[in-house]
């Protein structure tokens, strides 16, 4: 499973109103996890560097897809809204 902790919350309306550091957290009680990569607004998938934070920037709802099959886990996708203007 993994989990994407924003740097800070949202605000009142449930936007960003500024560019978020994402920092992603990855555990599989089963095999371990050997990497983890995720795929911002089908951009492809990129390999993440644990602890490094993903910049999730610009003015429009991104997504993150759900994996598509072989070693890729997380819950479903996601959502994060944006309004820098």
């Amino acid at each position: 499973m993994t989990t994407a902790t924003p740097d800070r919350g949202a605000n009142t309306n449930g936007w960003y109103n500024a560019p978020v550091k994402v920092t992603l957290s990855a555990t599989d009680t089963l095999s371990g996890v050997a990497k983890s990569q995720y795929n911002l607004d089908n951009a492809g998938w990129t390999d993440y560097v644990t602890g490094t934070p993903v910049t999730v920037a610009g003015d429009l709802i991104h997504t993150v897809p759900p994996p598509l099959g072989g070693q890729r886990r997380q819950p479903g996708g996601g959502r994060h809204a944006d309004d820098q203007d």
